[in-house]
């Protein structure tokens, strides 16, 4: 009965007596109600005060409480702000305090507003409006950033909510780290979409079998398209040539299906002003479910390349055909002498084929009595002093005479005048030598050969003072070479159908008559029609009739230079265009000889291209990694484009890509390009990621432990507190709900400080402070900890130490991953059972074993143990109840001493922990 009720009834009980009795009531009667009255009140009395001592123990109980929670809230590693309409702290813990780096004391009464960054007080007072204004009572969220008293830039997630309707209770999460951390994404993001920009790159996804496609803008834009035209897989393919659909399809289905490591081809697609463009295209699989497959891959524009390589295959094929077809003999000499090829009019002059000259040095087949002037010349090219040779010698034919061979040599250099090799050509003029040899013993057969020779002969005089008179005598065909008749030519002198012609140039010519006999030179005749003609003139002294005359043997050289033109035009776009590519360009033949190369960058090979030159490349690189690339020449003289990624191992790792294609039916050329630093920039964006992903684990894995662990003990606390509050006397045992309630308490308390640790030492705030000490005492205390929990479960610790089993390493935390152990052993043992701890050592590792004959593990749960993002608290075999953080506490711990854990267990066989680390005692 509530006392307010007894009062109450006390009183209209003694209003009705009052009532019932007339004035002339018994004194003794009234005596007798009043004591009844009074006895009764005594009695009320007695009954208020057990009641008052009653609540005053339950309000000790609670005072005890409500301390705990002050010491939580005061503690919490969450900062917890009480501001004032006007932004003033009234109130704020010990987090709070570190963030804003001063004395929660000195906090409150101070504004908030002196700690906030530029444009966040208005940030800061929209939300407290929010906050006062709010009748629907949700948590209201903003974010803010200010500057701590020690000048650190701190960026806070607050959510707030009306306390006592005059104040506003903050909780403030520290959330600088994770908001650097997606700046410093969305910054990288940002380089990679730039730099894939400029390098004409774009990156892709794609999802099977929806077709459904993502893909970075750089990707429309090269085709001059809009992000919204491309939303399906087809959107692209039907884009692609004809020609190449085929061939992409085949790639993507070889990936698909396992035939190929990765997906890779090259394709034109059609642009918006419907030109096609080339594009290499590679990618791979990243995640595959039974309803999905998602690939992702780099697509790069090669067209410029693609332009190139076929523009340089174009003047390859114009120049071998030039020199293939000549109706002179063309050679090539390199430095020392040797032949680096020849053409079929070669062969036929001299009967040797290609494979007979080539490397042979020219004092082989050239007489003895004219090799050293062709050595002194090949001399004097290679020093500078010789750009340009002509010379009549006489070299062995196969059969074994010798022919006479009239050369004309041009020197080419590289773009930095460096001598690169001789371009020898030569006519077999042997029918024209001995004709000259029967010329001086017969006029007749001189004048057969005037007449018959196909070049254009003539025969003019010389005029006292030197000057050229007009012609002698001429064949037909120096009158046809310039287009004029017999009697037009006959009245003309040399020097006017001569174009450009100099004093220096005649006085060269008659220093050369007199000093060799013979003067050869090139120039160029006016023709008739008014254009010029390039000539070869061979000029000989002769006696004509009793007077002094010069022979001229003038030959029609223009398709010579024309070929010589297009050769030098060919090589100068290769160089040009060779200039423009960031890549090596080796020549092969199909034995896998390196015939050229070209190069313009500088980066650095494993054997340096100037050694490579008529080397196998057996004869250059280790047996495997030459097999490899001679597989790639023969694939690709049967018709296949091959492209061999590889890595060398220089100053640093460098990663390569060589593409080869076919040239002919017997070489192939190969392009190497460097690509270390795409190569690398893939790797850290894959590591980064895999780090995103542990670190989204952690984060939610962290979340859940809060939202969880936390929630059910302050759920159970605030319902059964608030059952206590409201009517004591309706709880059967309050001793043993207070006692579920300090349990519960002690669940929060034991969570927190789990959390607080794990969260240090994810921070490195605790510090690795090894010294000497011995385990054995560890161990003891490991023991007496625990010893009321073993006790109730009737388990039997055993410690298998030694006392000065000394070791050295940081007490405190061995001391927690031990104390874990034995506790973890201790809860999923049944009663009766036993655990054990043991110790051994020897000169380079300390081992700890902490064993018990509980229920186990599986594989899974052994694998899952000391990961946070599969932690999870498991219920002992008498329902006790943990944090789920103990376990992984200690593998931090035995990683900051470069130690290591392995848990052996079986599921009702018991579970072994064996604690390794480095003995640096004996060290």
């Amino acid at each position: 009965m509530e006392p307010s009720n007894k009062i109450d009834k006390l009183r209209q009980k003694a209003e009705e007596i009052l009532r019932s009795q007339s004035l002339d009531f018994s004194i003794e009667d009234y005596k007798n109600n009043i004591a009844q009255l009074v006895e009764e009140l005594s009695v009320y009395q007695i009954e208020l005060e057990l009641q008052n001592d009653e609540l005053r123990q339950n309000q000790i109980l609670l005072d005890i409480e409500k301390q705990k929670f002050e010491d939580l809230y005061i503690n919490a590693p969450f900062g917890y702000f009480i501001f004032n309409k006007d932004g003033v702290i009234i109130d704020c813990n010990v987090k709070a305090g570190e963030i804003l780096a001063s004395n929660p004391k000195f906090l409150k009464d101070r504004p908030i507003l002196i700690f906030l960054n530029k444009n966040n007080p208005d940030i800061f007072f929209n939300h407290l409006k929010e906050v006062f204004t709010n009748f629907d009572g949700v948590d209201k969220s903003s974010e803010i950033t200010l500057t701590n008293k020690n000048g650190d830039v701190k960026i806070l997630r607050l959510r707030s909510n009306i306390f006592q309707n005059k104040y506003c209770r903050t909780l403030a999460v520290d959330i600088t780290e994770e908001i650097l951390a997606k700046r410093n994404i969305e910054d990288l993001n940002n380089r990679l979409e730039a730099s894939m920009s400029v390098g004409n790159m774009a990156w892709w996804e794609l999802n099977l079998p929806s077709g459904r496609v993502e893909f970075n803008e750089n990707k429309a834009k090269m085709l001059g398209k809009k992000v919204e035209d491309f939303q399906h897989y087809n959107d692209f393919m039907q884009l692609v040539h004809p020609d190449d659909f085929d061939g992409a399809m085949q790639a993507m289905k070889d990936h698909i299906y396992g035939k190929s490591k990765v997906y890779e081809c090259e394709y034109r697609i059609k642009n918006a002003e419907n030109e096609y463009l080339w594009f290499h295209d590679i990618g791979a699989i990243i995640s595959r479910t039974e309803d999905n497959i998602k690939l992702t891959g780099i697509v790069t524009n090669i067209t410029d390349r693609k332009n190139a390589q076929q523009l340089i295959t174009k003047s390859e094929r114009k120049y071998q055909s030039i020199f293939e077809n000549s109706i002179s003999a063309i050679l090539l000499i390199d430095r020392a002498g040797k032949y680096l090829a020849v053409n079929p009019k070669y062969s036929k002059i001299t009967g040797y084929n290609q494979e007979e000259v080539l490397n042979a040095p020219i004092g082989e087949i050239t007489h003895p009595e004219d090799v050293g002037r062709i050595k002194n010349a090949i001399y004097k090219a290679i020093i500078g002093e010789l750009n340009t040779y002509f010379d009549q010698v006489r070299i062995k034919h196969k059969n074994g005479h010798y022919i006479w061979i009239e050369l004309n040599a041009n020197v080419h250099r590289d773009s930095k005048g460096n001598f690169d090799y001789i371009l020898v050509e030569f006519i077999d003029f042997t029918d024209r030598k001995n004709a000259e040899i029967e010329l001086a013993s017969s006029e007749m057969k001189y004048r057969i050969l005037f007449e018959s020779n196909m070049d254009s002969i003539s025969v003019f005089g010389l005029e006292n003072d030197g000057k050229l008179s007009t012609f002698f005598d001429f064949n037909e065909n120096a009158a046809k070479i310039i287009g004029y008749s017999n009697e037009e030519l006959a009245k003309s002198t040399p020097i006017e159908i001569e174009f450009g012609v100099s004093p220096e140039d005649l006085k060269w010519r008659s220093e050369q008559i007199q000093t060799r006999g013979f003067a050869k030179f090139e120039t160029k005749l006016i023709h008739k029609a008014g254009n010029l003609i390039d000539v070869e003139i061979m000029a000989t002294p002769i006696n004509y009739n009793g007077s002094i005359g010069i022979l001229n043997i003038t030959r029609d050289i223009t398709e010579r230079k024309i070929a010589e033109r297009a050769i030098q035009e060919s090589e100068q776009k290769i160089r040009t265009i060779v200039r423009t590519l960031p890549d090596i360009l080796f020549h092969f033949d199909k034995n896998g000889k390196f015939l050229s190369f070209y190069q313009e960058n500088q980066f650095k090979l494993l054997v340096q291209p100037e050694e490579f030159l008529n080397r196998t490349v057996f004869d250059v690189f280790p047996e495997e990694f030459a097999i490899k690339i001679f597989n790639c020449i023969a694939i690709t003289l049967n018709g296949e484009a091959v492209t061999h990624d590889y890595e060398l191992d220089l100053d640093e790792k460098r990663y390569f890509r060589s593409r080869f294609a076919k040239l002919n039916d017997n070489e192939v050329i190969a392009l190497v390009s460097d690509v270390t630093d795409a190569m690398k920039s893939a790797m850290i964006i894959k590591h980064q990621n895999e780090e995103l992903v542990e670190l989204n684990k952690t984060k939610d894995k962290f979340l859940s432990i809060i939202a969880h662990d936390l929630k059910n003990p302050f759920n159970y606390i605030l319902l059964e507190s608030h059952r206590l509050q409201k009517d004591l006397s309706k709880v059967s045992d309050p001793e043993e709900k207070i006692r579920e309630i300090y349990d519960s308490a002690k669940q929060i308390y034991d969570l927190l400080e789990n959390l607080l640790m794990w969260g240090r030492t994810q921070n490195n705030q605790i510090k690795f402070k090894p010294y000497e000490f011995d385990f054995y005492e560890l161990a003891l205390n490991a023991y007496l900890i625990n010893k009321n929990n073993s006790e109730q479960k009737n388990i039997k610790v055993n410690i298998d130490v030694e006392q000065n089993s000394f070791i050295f390493a940081d007490y405190n935390m061995i001391n927690t991953v031990i104390r874990n152990f034995v506790s973890n052993s201790i809860k999923f043992t049944n009663p009766g059972g036993a655990v054990s701890i043991k110790f051994s050592k020897n000169s380079d590792n300390i081992e700890i074993k902490i064993c018990d004959t509980g229920i186990g593990m599986n594989e899974i749960q052994i694998h899952n143990l000391f990961k946070i993002e599969e932690s999870q608290s498991t219920a002992g075999t008498n329902g006790e109840v943990g944090t789920g953080l103990g376990l992984i506490l200690c593998y931090e711990f035995i990683k900051k001493h470069n130690g290591k854990i392995h848990v052996s267990s079986m599921v009702n066989m018991g579970t072994e922990i064996t604690v390794s680390l480095p003995n640096l005692i004996e060290k």
